[in-house]
């Protein structure tokens, strides 16, 4: 039953590909134009805890204010689920320093 219940998931629900999860962030950041780094597993870079447990892609994007390259801070991790292309995180990755 839970196998059956898996590929019609599958089906009906592809899984978010890695264009369209940046194409997700890209609107949450509000930014013109700007770089992002694509993982599929957390980089050994951030500390975040209580990270989601289903599985998504993590974007190291810019900040969506005005202070973008006049401060020193931490980076910016926007976790993006796999399965349903919800924003699961959007904060600090915490890899300052």
């Amino acid at each position: 039953m839970n196998r059956l219940f898996k590929k019609l998931r599958l089906r009906f629900f592809p899984p978010i590909g890695k264009r369209h999860a940046i194409d997700i962030a890209r609107n949450a950041a509000v930014a013109e134009w700007a770089p992002f780094r694509v993982y599929g597993r957390k980089p050994p870079t951030i500390s975040v805890y209580n990270l989601p447990q289903e599985p998504a892609w993590f974007i190291l994007g810019p900040w969506s204010d005005e202070k973008e390259g006049r401060m020193l801070r931490s980076s910016r991790l926007i976790i993006v689920s796999k399965t349903s292309g919800d924003i699961l995180y959007d904060d600090s990755a915490n890899d300052e320093g």
